[in-house]
C-alpha cells in the first residue's frame, strides 16, 4: 500500500480504521505530496486511499480503478486562495461538493 506519510491528516484516520479492522497493510510507500503518491500508484507499485470526493478525477485518466469505499474515514479539507477564479478540477469540487452539504 501507498500511504501519506504520518504527518498527514488521512494518514492519522488511515491507522485508526485498520486498527479497528484489525489490519496490518504491508506498506511499501509513504509520501508527503499527491502527486508522487498518484505517480507510484500509476506505475502499479500499490494500492493508494483517495477521498471519495475527488475519486472521479484521479480515475479519468484510465491509469487507476476502484477497489473499493468506506464511509468510515472522513477527512477534512481547507483551501486558502487568492485566486478569484478555481481551475484545479479537485478543488473546484471540493467547493462545489461542500457548497451543496446542509450545514
Amino acid at each position: 500500500m501507498l500511504i501519506p506519510t504520518e504527518n498527514a491528516s488521512l494518514r492519522s484516520r488511515l491507522d485508526e480504521w485498520f486498527e479497528s479492522k484489525r489490519l496490518r497493510p504491508m506498506i511499501v510507500g509513504e509520501f508527503d505530496d499527491h502527486a508522487m503518491l498518484r505517480a507510484f500508484a500509476e506505475t502499479g507499485e500499490g494500492v493508494i486511499p483517495i477521498p471519495t470526493l475527488v475519486a472521479r478525477h484521479f480515475i479519468q485518466g484510465g491509469m487507476l480503478r476502484e477497489l473499493g469505499r468506506s464511509n468510515e474515514i472522513r477527512v477534512k479539507f481547507y483551501g486558502i486562495t487568492t485566486e478569484k477564479k478555481l481551475e484545479y478540477s479537485p478543488v473546484v469540487a471540493i467547493c462545489d461538493r461542500s457548497r451543496r452539504i446542509p450545514r
